[in-house]
C-alpha cells in the first residue's frame, strides 16, 4: 500500500505496438487507457497523467476538497464514503467496463473551485462476479491548475456482484441475465489509500461501501 501501482490502467503507463515503420512500442498514458472506457469523451483521469508525477506543488490540505453536493435528482444508486485527507460522498453511479481481463470502474466529482475529484478501480484478473482478495487498484486523484494530488492502494480487497435486497450477491448465477451476466455491483470495507510518492498528497484516504454501475456499451 501507498507504493507505486503496478497495473497499466493506473500510474503506470503501458506498450502497444502500432502500425509504423519504425516498428517500435509507444509509451500509452493512463489517460488514454481510461479513455478506452469512456469512449468518445475526455477521461476525468486525464488529471492523473497530465503532469509528471515528480512535479511538486503546493502542499494538499483537506479543507481543498470542498465537493460539490450532488443534485437532488441524483438517484441514490450507490453509497461510497471518502474520509480523512479527502472526504465526501457518493450515490450516483460510476461508469464500468468488465469486457477485458480487468474490470474498471470510474468516476468524478467537481470541487468548488471549479477543479475535480476522480476515484479509479482496477479489478485485476478480472473472471465474472466473485470477491476478489487483495488484488484490486483504487486510486483517487485531484487536479488543482498545476498541481497534482494522488493517493492508492493496489492491494485491496472488493466483492463483484449484483444487488439483491439491498446486499451484494457475489455468486454468478445470481447475476441477471438482463446484464449480460456482468457483474454491476462494487463492494468494499475500509479500504485505506496512501499519498503517492512524487506528488505533494498528505495524509490518507479511506473508502468504503457500495459503488452502482453503468456498464460502458460494448461497440457495435
Amino acid at each position: 500500500m501507498g507504493t507505486r501501482m503496478r497495473s497499466r490502467p493506473l500510474l503506470f503507463v503501458s506498450l502497444a505496438l502500432i502500425a509504423c515503420d519504425s516498428k517500435k512500442p509507444v509509451q500509452k498514458s493512463p489517460a488514454e487507457t481510461a479513455s478506452a472506457l469512456v469512449g468518445d469523451d475526455v477521461s476525468p483521469l486525464d488529471v492523473a497523467s497530465a503532469l509528471p508525477a515528480g512535479v511538486v506543488g503546493e502542499p494538499w490540505d483537506p479543507a481543498l476538497c470542498d465537493v460539490v453536493p450532488e443534485g437532488d435528482k441524483t438517484a441514490s444508486r450507490s453509497d461510497v464514503r471518502v474520509s480523512g485527507a479527502c472526504s465526501f460522498t457518493h450515490h450516483g453511479t460510476a461508469l464500468c467496463d468488465g469486457t477485458g481481463d480487468d474490470y474498471t470502474a470510474l468516476f468524478q466529482r467537481g470541487i468548488a473551485d471549479g477543479s475535480s475529484v476522480n476515484l479509479y478501480v482496477n479489478v485485476e484478473g478480472y473472471s465474472g462476479a466473485a470477491t476478489y482478495d487483495k488484488n484490486v487498484q483504487v486510486l483517487v486523484a485531484v487536479r488543482r491548475g498545476d498541481t497534482l494530488y494522488r493517493w492508492s492502494n493496489d492491494q485491496a480487497t472488493a466483492t463483484l456482484g449484483s444487488g439483491e435486497g439491498g446486499g451484494v450477491s457475489s455468486t454468478p448465477h445470481n447475476v441477471p441475465e438482463s446484464q449480460g451476466a456482468t457483474p454491476t455491483i462494487l463492494r468494499f470495507p475500509p479500504t485505506e489509500l496512501l499519498a503517492q510518492p512524487g506528488t505533494p498528497a498528505r495524509g490518507t484516504i479511506k473508502v468504503e461501501g457500495t459503488i452502482a454501475c453503468v456498464l460502458k456499451k460494448k461497440p457495435k
